[in-house]
Order: structure tokens, then C-alpha cells, then sequence
């Protein structure tokens, strides 16, 4: 055992192995981190739970072997670096969980999506009449999955919806909206006429006029 401790604290051969090892596990939660949120950021809900079980297996396995560092280089007081992992994958897991992906969307298109909403209002853009929808411009595709959004005219009021998981209509969607006269019922209203059937609808809101809606079929 103390030769086990002096091989540690004389800092040779196997005290570098161990370190580089928990360097390439450092990289690997960040490569794991990175591609989860890329995942989550381009290709929405659908693919994200398909590779959830790849993350959840790779944080298991970091894990365990973040516990055997501790254990073997707690006596050399450097078990901080071993536990730059968990703090990663902590911060990553409490910005999931807190909502930070849905919020950073909201932020990051915030401005596009205004003036999406001010070319409605300016009758700048092209409603398609049969389904109140409307093809976003190439430039702004991005800021509702499917490059279309929603539209709800009504006597001078308007309010317009951008997707933010599509969905089925069997099966729920959600997206961000905007009403002009900042009112939950014409948020509500649009969301029942666009789907046609009966949806438990959760509104929650942004900032004056902005809200996101979840819309799942009741049971």
C-alpha cells in the first residue's frame, strides 16, 4: 500500500496515465455534452429520445470511473480534477431539466420572430387563407421548426404562432406566440382552430404579448 502511495505522490509513470485518463474523460463529457445539445438544438425532440440511452450509458460509465479516481487520488489532494466530469455533466443536466434549451430558442430568434410578426401586421407577408399558415421567408425559417407558422386574424387583432416541436396533431405539439393585443384567449382560440380536435392546452408567459403553449390530446 504505501508503495501504491509513493508511486502516486513521487508523480511518475502512473501518476500521468491516471491524469491523462481523466483527461480524455474531461473531453469526452464535453464531446457528449456538445453533440446531446446539437442533437437537441437541430433535430428537436423525436431523435433527441433515441439517443438519450447513449448519453445515459456514457454518463454511467464516466461516472464510475470518476468514483474510482476519487478514491485513488484522494490521498494526493487532486480529486478536484477528477471531479470536473461531474460538474459538467451537473451544469448540463440542470440547464436541461430548468428549461435552458426552450429558453435560449425564445432569446436566440426572439428578433426574427418580431419582425415576422411586424410583416403580418404590415400585410408583408403571404397568409395562405385555407389554412391560416404561413411560409416563412428563407432567411427566417429557422425560427419555427417546419419553416411555416401559425396565423389568427380577428376584427384588427392577430396573433401568430412559431413552432417549436411540430409534432402530430395526435399527438401534441407546442410553439411560441405572439398576440398583439397580449391576450391569452386569442392564443387559446388559435391553437383549438388550427388543431381541429380537443387539446389540454398549458399557455405560460414569456414577456408581455410572448407565450409558450403546450398543446397534448386529452385522455
Amino acid at each position: 500500500m504505501a508503495e501504491y502511495k509513493n508511486w502516486y505522490l513521487a508523480g511518475e509513470s502512473g501518476m500521468k496515465d491516471e491524469r491523462k485518463k481523466l483527461k480524455l474523460i474531461i473531453l469526452q463529457c464535453i464531446a457528449v455534452i456538445t453533440a446531446n445539445f446539437i442533437t437537441i438544438w437541430y433535430f428537436e425532440e423525436l431523435f433527441f429520445r433515441g439517443f438519450w440511452y447513449v448519453i445515459f450509458a456514457s454518463f454511467i460509465l464516466t461516472f464510475i470511473y470518476i468514483i474510482r479516481s476519487f478514491c485513488c487520488l484522494r490521498k494526493i489532494r487532486v480529486f478536484w480534477f477528477a471531479a470536473i466530469p461531474v460538474f459538467l455533466f451537473g451544469i448540463y443536466l440542470a440547464f436541461l431539466f430548468n428549461d435552458g434549451i426552450k429558453k435560449l430558442n425564445f432569446q436566440v430568434y426572439k428578433e426574427k420572430r418580431t419582425e415576422i410578426v411586424q410583416m403580418v401586421q404590415n400585410n408583408q407577408i403571404k397568409i395562405r387563407k385555407d389554412m391560416e399558415l404561413i411560409e416563412l421567408p428563407e432567411d427566417y425559417k429557422k425560427c419555427s421548426s417546419g419553416g411555416e407558422a401559425v396565423v389568427r386574424q380577428n376584427n384588427g387583432s392577430y396573433t401568430v404562432g412559431f413552432w417549436y416541436t411540430q409534432g402530430f396533431l395526435d399527438s401534441g405539439f407546442s410553439l411560441f406566440a405572439y398576440s398583439n393585443d397580449d391576450s391569452r384567449t386569442d392564443v387559446i382560440q388559435m391553437v383549438k382552430e388550427y388543431g381541429g380536435i380537443e387539446y389540454e392546452i398549458n399557455l405560460s408567459e414569456k414577456e408581455k404579448g410572448w407565450y409558450y403553449v403546450t398543446a397534448k390530446v386529452g385522455e
